[in-house]
């Protein structure tokens, strides 16, 4: 089971984060949610930040 984690800020706009990922603000029914978009050169993935799990900082 995932465990929960303060949200540590809300995103006011798009940005992004690296050259290739961006962080998109898609508030709804919880604080701070997010969405990332990966674009790899040949094709473009589109995650909800909930999706993402860090273990050990990885």
């Amino acid at each position: 089971m995932a465990r929960e984690l303060p949200v540590a800020g809300a995103l006011a706009r798009r940005d992004m984060i690296a050259q290739d990922l961006a962080v998109i603000p898609t508030p709804g029914h919880t604080a701070g949610t997010t969405s990332f978009l990966w674009d790899n050169c040949s094709r473009r993935f589109q995650f909800t930040g909930d999706f993402i799990r860090i273990d050990h900082g990885e």
